[in-house]
């Protein structure tokens, strides 16, 4: 009896329970209060105490770095095992990439990692087709595509990823400006009026949506 009730106080001390919460649900419930320090510290402790969830919870402490000055950011992250940070963004970037050598697919991780390093760089537009592969996602197919259009001048590459995304959402507005102007650009000229023509039949059937409330 007494070594049990010895034992729950140990537990009790090294793993406080805050009401049930593991430190993942409460670095969550302390980022939605705006406490981002107190959730980075949270979400670093889940990694180390659930090893099976590290790669989301440092997904989240990267998020939580790019919330906080340097000089805020907890010891262990500054100088401490989990890495050596020279600021918010750097301690940002390699939390990313840990929770990537855990999880190579986890989306997150991807996403955030490629809005980090140098925009006009091959390693970006690596990560964003690694993220595309993980799950289909507009923002990041018009991301691609934009990167082929506007870095690389292939707009025929911008243009397949800009098709992708008109199929997944064919109500985005955006989609339709892109398709047209990669259309122009490889001279079919009929095909681009053909996508303006579909922005405006879409913007006339939102019109009547918003009329008809």
């Amino acid at each position: 009896m007494v070594f049990w009730r010895v034992l729950r106080q140990v537990v009790a001390a090294l793993w406080p329970s805050h009401g049930g919460l593991t430190p993942l649900q409460l670095g969550d419930r302390l980022l939605a209060e705006g406490k981002a320090r107190e959730a980075l510290g949270a979400f670093l402790r889940h990694a180390e105490q659930y090893p099976a969830d590290a790669a989301d919870a440092y997904c989240r402490a990267a998020k939580c770095c790019l919330r906080v000055r340097h000089q805020e950011l907890p010891r262990e992250v500054v100088r401490g095992k989990t890495l050596a940070a020279a600021s918010s963004r750097d301690a940002a970037e390699q939390l990313f990439r840990k929770a990537l050598v855990l999880k190579p697919r986890h989306f997150d991780a991807l996403i955030g990692l490629s809005e980090l390093v140098p925009p006009r760089s091959a390693e970006r537009l690596h990560l964003l087709e690694r993220a595309i592969a993980a799950r289909s996602h507009t923002p990041t197919l018009l991301a691609i595509g934009d990167f082929y259009r506007d870095v690389l001048n292939e707009p025929s590459r911008a243009y397949h990823y800009y098709q992708r995304a008109q199929q997944q959402s064919p109500r985005n507005r955006d989609v339709y400006q892109r398709l047209a102007e990669a259309c122009r650009v490889l001279g079919r000229e009929n095909e681009a009026q053909h996508w303006m023509n579909q922005l405006q039949n879409l913007a006339d059937r939102l019109d009547e949506v918003y009329e008809e409330q």
